[in-house]
């Protein structure tokens, strides 16, 4: 019955990501999947460069800090491209989201089987699972529409994780304690909410045996939380580093309270998720009646992830992180207690044959396509897209033709939260401007407001926040010369009219809805002294330095080297969070601004 069940999941697959795509040499565009794509792309060259998962990308919003700070949800993918890179990047993410797609369900499974739930609780878990999987809905396929997937396999990983550590705790080894903390380190840099995800159910199974374990248990379980945090120091010491570049902003998936509880688990189309959370609750009074410390383990986990998903919203630090997505770990979780309920039933039925029992299983099989095709193809489109429109390569072409090095392009992107407009074709697709232009651009990758760099980006006809429209000539004037713009790229109304009417810049000609002006200042990377620069991923080179202090149009960020050593600091810029780079250079004419040692 296990094969029916996989042969159904692989078919249910299909039909949300098409195998085909892994043959083409287009990235995955749905949702924010090319902002993920472009991610990967950047952490290659900065890992190539520096071995370092962390660095200075220069290529979007004049600099800003690369990796974990800015994109939580590309971990897992950016190390799986880093060991396939040679296939592709774009054909390695690709298959990493064909692999997410088939495992992470999966995981759940072998959590039933880690708890030690019969063969018909176990499959009635799997049947579960993989049926909420592949329907989506609630906002399960729209998160993995939009590009979660490092998200995804750390939440069934997570599952899986606090089922193999109640098994370690009942027979404590060194090997157990070491296998639970090999995986806890390898889930948390899949995804940088794992450990977060996981500390109250962990913290709550060590509570409940803190009096069973011994000292040795207690030693063992210290050096696997020092392992797990050695393991990942290389993004962690960044991210507190520059944690105050991430703003708590309420941009996507924000649930408020219990109106939002009702207005979720009430739709018609969420009808599955409520049995299985029905299911769930009659399923934990049986798991406590075995384990005990199971169901608390599994009950405090529960209801942790509930709650950062329906009133995480009201909390800053976790509001900037989508925190309606934990509303899918909760589900793939409550599939386990479901699963022991049903599995109860189930075995009961057994009483009037076999074959009634199987003849479930394999309808229960037979619905999982079925639910996928309803989900993602005819409630909503939810499939995996992998072709980059013709459109925007076009509009692409036209800009690397029309523009050069010496001065940035001003880009508009879609609108927030606070100022919505429909997505260029479709997708967030302005991430991959530098992968097709070489050039440096103001306007993206992600239009959400996560970091304070991103303050400066022209969203949806407004600059700065407030309506370009508004501006006065002069001001405008001044911010392009402030961050060495040469060209504007505009699409919506307002930022058209707007740079029809400026006198400083000069229409080139129109792809689509997309309108090309060059601005009429003189280019120049330096706010104080001279020299040449050249930009590459965590690099900027500067040659021929002229002057006692040099000022770069480029942001600072906490962390910055020179080679060879000189003086670095932050200059603060009127209207700019962040400030830019000042540097010292002593007599020096050439040097190199990093991340990093």
């Amino acid at each position: 019955m296990l094969e029916v069940l996989l042969v159904a999941h692989l078919l249910a697959t299909c039909a949300v990501f098409d195998p085909r795509l892994l043959l083409t040499p287009d990235p995955i565009v749905s949702g924010d999947c090319a902002i993920h794509h472009y991610n990967v792309v950047a952490a290659q060259a900065i890992w190539r460069q520096d071995h370092r998962t962390t660095g200075y990308d220069p290529f979007f919003v004049a600099g800003y800090p690369a990796g974990i700070p800015f994109d939580v949800d590309a971990r897992g993918a950016e190390w799986f491209c880093r060991v396939w890179a040679g296939i592709g990047l774009a054909r390695a993410y690709k298959v990493f989201v064909f692999l997410t797609l088939l495992v992470a369900p999966l995981l759940v499974y072998l959590a039933a089987r880690a708890l030690g739930m019969s063969d018909t609780e176990s499959l009635a878990t799997l049947v579960l699972v993989l049926a909420w999987w592949h329907f989506g809905r609630p906002h399960l396929g729209h998160l993995r529409w939009a590009g979660k997937f490092t998200f995804l396999l750390a939440s069934g990983l997570c599952v899986l994780v606090i089922a193999v550590a109640r098994r370690a705790m009942q027979a404590s080894s060194a090997a157990r304690f070491t296998a639970v903390a090999g995986l806890v380190a390898a889930t948390w840099q899949i995804n940088a909410l794992a450990v977060p995800m996981l500390l109250p159910g962990l913290a709550t199974l060590y509570g409940a045996s803190f009096r069973r374990l011994r000292r040795r248990d207690h030693a063992m379980i210290a050096a696997g939380a020092s392992l797990v945090l050695a393991a990942n120091a290389d993004w962690i010491l960044p991210l507190m580093r520059l944690r105050e570049a991430r703003l708590p902003t309420q941009y996507w998936l924000q649930f408020d309270g219990w109106r939002e509880v009702a207005a979720v688990f009430t739709r018609t189309t969420s009808m599955l998720l409520l049995a299985i959370v029905g299911l769930g609750m009659a399923g934990f009074v049986r798991l406590a009646r075995r384990d005990r410390r199971a169901a608390w383990t599994f009950g405090v986990t529960a209801a942790a992830w509930f709650g950062a998903a329906f009133f995480g919203a009201r909390v800053p630090a976790i509001a900037s992180i989508d925190p309606g997505r934990f509303l899918i770990p909760f589900g793939l979780l409550m599939t386990i207690p479901a699963g022991i309920a049903l599995g109860r039933w189930l075995e009961r039925s057994l009483r009037f044959g076999a074959v009634l029992c199987n003849a479930l299983f394999v309808a229960g099989a037979a619905a999982i396509p079925l639910l996928a095709v309803a989900g993602n193809r005819i409630l909503d489109r939810n499939v995996i897209e992998a072709r980059v429109a013709p459109e925007f390569v076009r509009l692409a072409r036209f800009i690397a033709e029309n523009t050069s090095t010496e001065a940035r392009i001003l880009f508009e992107t879609p609108g927030g939260r606070a100022n919505p407009s429909p997505l260029p074709y479709g997708t967030q697709i302005q991430a991959l401007l530098p992968q097709f232009c070489q050039r440096e651009f103001i306007g993206g990758p992600n239009p959400a407001p996560y970091l304070s760099y991103a303050a400066i980006d022209l969203k949806n006809g407004e600059l700065l926040g407030r309506p370009l429209s508004t501006w006065p000539d002069d001001d405008f004037a001044r911010y392009l010369e402030t961050y060495n713009v040469g060209w504007i790229v505009c699409w919506s109304d307002v930022a058209r009219a707007y740079a029809r009417s400026y006198a400083g810049a000069t229409p080139i000609g129109s792809v689509e809805d997309f309108t090309l002006y060059q601005v009429h200042h003189p280019p120049s990377w330096f706010t104080a002294g001279n020299g040449r620069v050249k930009v590459s991923y965590n690099r900027i080179e500067v040659a021929e330095a002229i002057g006692d202090e040099i000022v770069l149009k480029y942001h600072w960020v906490p962390g910055l080297r020179s080679t060879p050593a000189l003086a670095i600091d932050r200059v603060p810029i009127a209207g700019d969070p962040v400030g830019f780079i000042r540097v010292r250079p002593n007599g020096v004419s050439r040097f190199v601004l990093h991340l990093g040692r």
